[in-house]
């Protein structure tokens, strides 16, 4: 693979948040010829539109095309798809084939993932849809759909996008809206609910959570195990923590990457990193590492992991009297 068409979507509040993983996935695919960013945009400023041309700028083998949400907004209106923490603009990724032409290939990458390695690897895959599996409790996907064998998180998406309009994947997730309109994660449940069982799974190391390069695996399966999930990829967690391509920068304690005062959060420092790598005074990170807060965390944290459910049980029971 030689060329990468790269789509994001997003709008202001993450802008932040965008410049970072474009910044990390230019920086670690240097060795393809090309890269074709296309940002879906609501409700930038002249500022924000500068901001990103100039990071793109930076590198010689990347161009930016840049489409207004505006053109497909009505799609995700007209069809009532929920929006998801106060913007729709998350759901625009569904509707891609309207604005983006003459892609084989397209992935796409939330906001919030950090890019660590090449993705040529990607190539290795050729399905309609490619996803990861998420951490999401076996007790949600009951109630979501009870036919989901494995749900997949939406974050990273690798499209064949021949072979999406061949399966008609628009006009099926249009049928499932239809049927049902209650989502907790829209476009991610609409996804999964749609082609349960023909999304193929893509490698851990495409999309990791926090958690999954802060545990050993004997302590991620405790984790898993204690917050009701299980993973059927678990085995993989090891090579994947050492050779990482994509993190998903995802709540961790408290914390994302980005807060302030966040000791803990196992991707801080990449992201702190490469918010001085784009040299913008607001974005860079006054981390407060305190030594004390991190071994109190670490304690708390192995009391939680190793505690037994029945006792965890019984003093929220207590709590809630």
């Amino acid at each position: 693979m030689e060329k990468l068409d790269v789509m994001y979507t997003t709008d202001n509040n993450y802008l932040n948040q965008l410049l970072v993983s474009i910044s990390s996935l230019c920086d670690n695919n240097k060795d393809l010829e090309e890269i074709t960013i296309h940002l879906i945009y609501d409700r930038f400023t002249f500022d924000d539109f500068a901001r990103v041309i100039r990071l793109v700028g930076k590198f010689r083998n990347v161009q930016l095309k840049l489409y207004n949400y505006n053109l497909i907004k009505n799609l995700v209106k007209d069809n009532k798809i929920p929006d998801w923490r106060g913007t729709s603009i998350a759901n625009a990724r569904l509707f891609f084939e309207h604005i983006i032409k003459d892609v084989d290939h397209l992935l796409y990458l939330d906001s919030d993932t950090i890019v660590v390695n090449s993705l040529k690897s990607l190539e290795n895959y050729d399905a309609a849809i490619c996803m990861a599996e998420d951490e999401m409790p076996l007790e949600y996907i009951k109630e979501l759909d009870s036919d989901i064998k494995t749900y997949y998180n939406s974050g990273v998406i690798w499209i064949n996008t021949n072979k999406w309009k061949e399966k008609r994947c628009e006009e099926r997730i249009l049928d499932t809206l239809k049927k049902r309109q209650k989502f907790t994660y829209p476009d991610q449940d609409l996804l999964n609910i749609t082609f349960k069982d023909e999304i193929v799974t893509l490698d851990p190391s495409y999309n990791m959570y926090p958690p999954d390069i802060y545990y050993d695996n004997h302590s991620l399966r405790k984790y898993l195990n204690n917050i009701g999930v299980k993973r059927n990829q678990i085995s993989k967690m090891d090579k994947a923590a050492q050779n990482p391509n994509i993190l998903h920068s995802t709540t961790f304690g408290y914390w994302r990457p980005w807060h302030e005062s966040n000791f803990i959060h196992p991707y801080e420092k990449l992201y702190r990193d490469y918010s001085i790598l784009i040299q913008h005074e607001s974005m860079q990170i006054e981390s407060d590492h305190k030594p004390g807060n991190k071994s109190v965390y670490k304690v708390i944290n192995y009391i939680k992991l190793y505690t037994p459910k029945e006792i965890k049980d019984k003093v929220k029971r207590l709590l809630n009297k």
